[in-house]
């Protein structure tokens, strides 16, 4: 008798998604002075690099130069994210949503815009896909700073 084992990508797996939105959100949505810094539609632009070990790297190049990402492990994941699954607002927004309605994020209108920002810290992370995925978010942190515009182009690979 032989057991077939199939990978679980977790990218999209509910908990997973969920998590990875309130480390985003804790991680970036402040800068150092204590601005918020993290819209909706930015905080989805990163969590879609994250899934991405292609767009990871190209952010790293980006950020910190392109002998950056040499040494850059395959990301969380060695193959790309579904096509038909990019830039879901209404997906990504549920995520937000959920985490706003346990009081762990609130949204703040500012200019017209709404800004993510954390309430309450998630817990340490304790299994290595935790530790690297904090550890992914560190590394792109600087595309919080820049506009969305620019992190498109990351994206589109202009």
């Amino acid at each position: 008798m032989s057991i077939d084992y199939t990978f679980f990508d977790l990218r999209e797996e509910h908990y997973s998604a969920l998590y990875r939105t309130w480390l985003i959100a804790h991680i970036l949505s402040q800068n150092r002075n204590g601005k918020l810094q993290l819209s909706i539609y930015k905080a989805q632009q990163v969590d879609y690099i994250i899934k991405n070990p292609q767009l990871f790297r190209r952010a790293c190049q980006f950020l910190s130069g392109p002998q950056s990402a040499m040494n850059v492990s395959e990301a969380l994941y060695s193959f790309e994210i579904n096509k038909s699954q990019t830039f879901d607002k209404q997906v990504f927004l549920a995520k937000v949503l959920r985490l706003q309605a346990e009081r762990v994020v609130d949204l703040v209108k500012l200019e017209g815009a709404f800004f993510i920002k954390c309430i309450v810290s998630p817990p340490s992370p304790e299994m290595s896909a935790q530790i690297h995925l904090e550890s992914q978010i560190v590394a792109i942190k600087g595309l919080a700073q820049k506009s969305e515009l620019i992190v498109n182009k990351i994206i589109l690979g202009e």
